[in-house]
């Protein structure tokens, strides 16, 4: 059951530069290196309710909701969901 099919669209681009703040999902593959930028970004940007899908490299210090491991266990997705307050 996917509910809002017709409302996604997919953006490629700097994440950086992107502003964050309308986004409902926020998928990203990148090193551990970006993430002292990009964390406060996302902790800035996302709204309440907003879910985060990491490829590969867990948020150092955030809780995921969900972990799930592709090819045999080879690779891990991390599932975040910024909390309600």
């Amino acid at each position: 059951n996917i509910r809002g099919r017709g409302r996604a669209s997919v953006r490629w681009k700097n994440l950086f530069d992107a502003d964050l703040s309308r986004a409902a999902v926020i998928y990203f593959w990148l090193t551990p290196h970006a993430f002292p930028r990009l964390l406060p970004k996302l902790a800035t940007e996302a709204r309440p309710g907003t879910r985060i899908i990491t490829f590969s490299s867990p948020l150092p210090g955030w809780e995921p909701v969900r972990i799930e491991t592709e090819c045999g266990g080879r690779y891990r997705v991390f599932l975040y969901i910024i909390p309600t307050h």
